[in-house]
């Protein structure tokens, strides 16, 4: 019962804080439609990208394939370079390329490929046919496509399989915790932390924990909802407060933090891996 209660309140207050901070014009509705609107043309924008880049991939044409990879893939030796190893060690000849429906959303880009290709290494083998699902990104204002598989991990889903309209009340929770933290308010902190987490850790232990560091600048990249549970990647500056490091300028970090719905409202899920700007080992060595 008490939790209900709380959950009343708590979607009361946030709903009012965003009202009379924000206006009618930045309520969550308003703001999924500005980026679904947006979404629109950059899916217009990726298919074109993409069917070129295919077109030149089956064909090998390097340089331009070279074009729409990300800046750290490119390298700093230039295109002549790498198109000199891509024709002799790229992994895969692709004979053939059917771009799929195309998917974008906050600057991320998703589409099903049917490929048809053999193996560089054995060009005797038959060619196999398989469907790739290619992820993308704008990276300056360019769309690149991202195909390491550590990197297609740290993106969110496609948004057909997302709650849009719950990610923006989640932006707004998000918004709340961080300025609590950057305020050191560990009262409002606590309130709009995970009921169950609070269950197991006492309030007087949550602010010790969470004193250790100062948080500040906290800038959303991201924000996946998937039924009850989302995730929030961020750019953030954290500042160890250890006397020992307090000569330290915060240092800057993206995080991926995880949010839960409870009982129609959205929680910070502090039990997650508690983000540091400094491991207890260097702080062992400081002493």
């Amino acid at each position: 019962m008490h939790r209900l209660l709380l959950s009343v309140v708590l979607v009361g207050c946030q709903t009012a804080q965003m009202a009379s901070n924000t206006g009618v014009s930045n309520t969550p509705e308003a703001r999924l439609a500005e980026r679904q609107q947006a979404a629109k043309a950059d899916a217009k924008a990726l298919r074109e990208v993409a069917e070129r880049f295919w077109l030149a991939r089956v064909s090998e044409d390097w340089k331009v394939v070279y074009e729409h990879l990300p800046a750290k893939v490119r390298g700093e030796e230039g295109w002549e370079a790498w198109a000199e190893w891509a024709a002799a060690e790229s992994p895969f000849i692709f004979e053939k390329a059917d771009p799929g429906e195309v998917e974008a959303m906050d600057g991320f880009g998703w589409q099903s490929v049917a490929v048809q290709t053999r193996i560089r290494r054995f060009p005797q083998l038959e060619a196999r046919e398989l469907n790739r699902n290619d992820c993308w990104m704008k990276e300056e204002g360019r769309w690149v496509i991202v195909e390491d598989r550590k990197e297609k991990e740290k993106l969110p889903a496609k948004p057909s399989t997302r709650d849009l309209l719950a990610e923006e009340l989640v932006r707004d929770v998000h918004a709340i915790v961080n300025a609590a933290r950057a305020d050191r308010n560990f009262d409002r902190y606590w309130d709009h932390s995970d009921p169950d987490d609070r269950e197991l850790v006492a309030r007087e232990k949550f602010e010790e924990l969470h004193a250790e560091f100062g948080f500040y600048g906290a800038k959303p990249l991201w924000i996946e909802v998937v039924g009850d549970s989302a995730r929030v990647q961020h750019e953030i500056l954290i500042k160890n407060l250890h006397p020992s490091l307090r000569k330290m300028d915060p240092q800057p970090a993206v995080l991926v933090e995880q949010y839960r719905r409870v009982d129609g409202t959205w929680y910070y899920d502090f039990k997650t891996d508690h983000p540091g700007a400094a491991s207890d080992d260097a702080v062992a060595a400081s002493e």
